[in-house]
This record gives C-alpha cells, sequence and structure tokens, in this order.
C-alpha cells in the first residue's frame, strides 16, 4: 500500500481506498491524477543530405523537425563544388572575353600603322586599291591649282583696264533742292533734287553711267546709299555736264531718307561709286 495526495483537499491516504475519508472524492479521480504520464517519444533525426533538399518543407513530408542546438550548418560539400565550378566558368569566360577583344585592338591597330593584314580576302585588297586610286586622284587634283595660277593673274591684270576704262570720269554732287509734298500738284510725298555734275577727261564719248550714290553726315558715317543711274547724257572727251533732274521721294517711315531731307546740304558728304560706263 502507498500513500497519495487526494486532488481535493490534498491530504494523503491510501491508495487503496475507496474515497477520501477526509472530502469524500471518488478513487477514479484521485487514481487518474495518480498515474504518471507516459514518457514523450525520441527525436527523430534527419540526415545532412537530405536537410537541404528539404528546406521548409518536413512537416509536409511527414518527418519530425530538426531541433535548432544554436549551432551553424556546414553546407553540404556537393553543392559547394557546384558554386567553384560556377566561378571558374565566369572568369574563365571573362579572361576569354579580355584576349579577344585585345587581339581586335591589335589587329585593328596594325591597319592604322600600315601593316600588311595577314590572310586578307581578294575583295578586300580590290577595296585598298580602290581607296588608294582615289587618295592619288584627290592629291593630283589638289595640285593641279598651282599651275593654273596664271588665270587668276590674268584677272588681276584685266582690274587695272576697268579703271583705265573709268580714269577721267567723276560724278560730282554740287547741291540738294527740297521739294515739299503738294497733293494739289499730284505730289503726294517730299522729294530730293540733286544738281550732279559729270566731268569726262577720258578719250571716249560718254553717254551713260551707273553707280551708287554714298551719303554720309558730317563725321564722315555712312547712313544712306542711294542706286543712282545717269543716262540720256552725251558728254564729249574732256568736257563736263550738270545735271538737275535726278531725285527721290523720302519715304517718311524710313529714318534715313528723312535725315537725308532735314539735313542741309553742308552738312553731308557725297561720293558716287562708278560701277560701270557707257
Amino acid at each position: 500500500m502507498a500513500m497519495i495526495k487526494c486532488p481535493e483537499c490534498t491530504k494523503e491516504i491510501s491508495d487503496k481506498a475507496a474515497a477520501c475519508p477526509h472530502c469524500g472524492c471518488p478513487a477514479s479521480a484521485f487514481h487518474a491524477v495518480a498515474e504518471p504520464p507516459p514518457p514523450p517519444p525520441p527525436p527523430i533525426t534527419m540526415p545532412d543530405e537530405f536537410k537541404a533538399d528539404s528546406a521548409g518543407g518536413d512537416c509536409a513530408k511527414g518527418v519530425a523537425p530538426v531541433q535548432d542546438n544554436g549551432l551553424a550548418k556546414a553546407p553540404p560539400k556537393h553543392r559547394t563544388v557546384k558554386v567553384r565550378i560556377c566561378v571558374l566558368l565566369c572568369i574563365a569566360s571573362f579572361l576569354f572575353g579580355v584576349v579577344a577583344s585585345l587581339g581586335g585592338v591589335v589587329m585593328f591597330s596594325d591597319y592604322l600603322v600600315g601593316a600588311e593584314p595577314n590572310n586578307t580576302s581578294d575583295a578586300g585588297a580590290s577595296r585598298i586599291a580602290e581607296l588608294e586610286a582615289q587618295v592619288s586622284s584627290l592629291q593630283a587634283r589638289d595640285s593641279k591649282p598651282e599651275p593654273a595660277a596664271p588665270p587668276v593673274g590674268n584677272q588681276g591684270i584685266e582690274e587695272p583696264q576697268e579703271e583705265q576704262e573709268n580714269f577721267g570720269i567723276t560724278v560730282e554732287v554740287l547741291g540738294k533742292t527740297n521739294i515739299p509734298q503738294d497733293i494739289h500738284n499730284y505730289q503726294f510725298s517730299d522729294m530730293v533734287m540733286f544738281s550732279i555734275m559729270v566731268t569726262n577727261l577720258s578719250r571716249d564719248t560718254i553717254r551713260g553711267v551707273e553707280g551708287v550714290l554714298n551719303v554720309s553726315d558730317i563725321f564722315g558715317k555712312q547712313f544712306l546709299s542711294i542706286e543712282c543711274d545717269i543716262t540720256g547724257i552725251e558728254v564729249v572727251p574732256n568736257s563736263r555736264v550738270t545735271i538737275n533732274e535726278l531725285g527721290m521721294d523720302v519715304n517718311q517711315f524710313i529714318d534715313n531718307q528723312v535725315k537725308l531731307y532735314t539735313t542741309d546740304f553742308e552738312d553731308l558728304q557725297f561720293e558716287y561709286v562708278i560701277s560701270q560706263v557707257v
């Protein structure tokens, strides 16, 4: 006979008693509590080669989870070998690409320095010959203008001839007259009339002069250019003719023309540049 504690009053009673003599608790209650629980089954461990393949799926496959003892597990050997092989392959491919690129640079540098390339095809050789022929033709064309220098010199000789044709022919502005607007006489804008003298000291008779009349202020700053052609005249050699019928309409919206109209003749400077004489 052994002594146990009642689950109700916690007093010691005999394990053979039908009920607790102190509180009346039946024997079925304290006999059930008194029986010790069965021992837990031993933990089931998994081999290392199956741990990596079944990571995260141990419970789904019916395998008990492995207890973590706090120590880091080393990766399997076959996986480490695969990683090393991949790294070596990457390094080898990189080195092969570097060597191939350096070889291409060296071959291209051979072409740049004019070295004879190996295994040149017929098409490439013909193309190189065409390029050399084009370069030679360009060099020959660039060298042609040097013998053609005489025509340039001839053109330079013609300039004094033109000057000689105009030598002794001058056109001068003697004065200007302002004519205001007069609507009753059908003159709808102001006008400037010039008094021009043409002098002919050449050996030919002049029947017309073409040129440009440049107008400057008192300081010599040009502010207006007028195309002025003198026709309908006849100036024999060693003579001069005065013309008072040349004029221009003044546009009130153009400041330079208004300046010509409002400025006195004494404060203006005129220069007639001859471009052609008939």
